[in-house]
């Protein structure tokens, strides 16, 4: 049997590009993968990494993880869904620009909710979807994340450190990292720490030296 398109949901990491590179070379006609994730998103930041294969790719569409599990009926799918179109003539635009690059970085230079969340302690909790594991229930949209059949836990001393952590979700920071990682949003949130006091955006700005014109940025992008 022949196919003019190839489906696939390609492994994570270094490896992932190259398989994506070696298809292109082998394949003449139109190539599609199916990603569980809006992976592009966080890896548009990274041009350099699709340089080989850039100049094939030639759409990409997101769909939410509702409309997804919508789609195949039977299963649930809890993270939005890429496809990546590839072809001879390509023609897709990297996207992200420099002073978003540096905004990113500044919020990525915190310690992340996916590396702190086995240290946390104490009696007061908010439930994990999923193991934890490696790429393993950090693909999901906050609201899977934080609800329902805990396997792990982020943990707090005191009931106020909880609530002071889920207010904090709402300010803009965390809104414009959603907004730009998307399909894999809670792995990348910045852990600011000290949750006994209550987080403003001005708080957060401070906290990871974003300056007025990336505060403009982030506001004109939540806009």
């Amino acid at each position: 049997m022949k196919f003019d398109y190839i489906i696939g949901n390609p492994p994570y990491g270094g490896v992932y590009i190259p398989i994506m590179e070696r298809c292109a070379d082998l394949f003449e006609k139109e190539m599609v993968f199916l990603q569980p994730s809006d992976w592009l998103k966080l890896n548009e930041f990274k041009e350099k990494t699709w340089n080989n294969v850039k100049d094939r790719l030639e759409s990409v569409e997101f769909i939410s993880n509702e409309d997804a599990t919508k789609m195949f009926r039977g299963t649930t799918i809890r993270s939005n869904l890429g496809i990546f179109r590839f072809s001879k003539n390509g023609g897709y635009k990297l996207g992200f620009n420099d002073a978003l690059l540096d905004i990113k970085e500044k919020i990525r230079s915190c310690v992340s909710l996916r590396s702190i969340h086995s240290k946390t302690v104490g009696e007061f909790y908010i439930p994990l979807q999923g193991d934890c594991g490696h790429a393993k229930g950090w693909h999901m949209t906050l609201a899977h994340m934080f609800s329902g059949n805990p396997q792990a836990k982020l943990r707090f001393a005191t009931s106020l450190e909880r609530d002071c952590f889920l207010e904090s979700m709402k300010l803009n920071v965390y809104a414009f990292i959603c907004k730009i990682d998307d399909g894999a949003i809670p792995a990348h949130l910045p852990w600011l720490g000290d949750y006994t006091k209550v987080w403003t955006n001005d708080n957060v700005y401070e906290y990871l030296r974003i300056n007025e014109n990336e505060k403009r940025i982030i506001e004109e992008m939540l806009a």
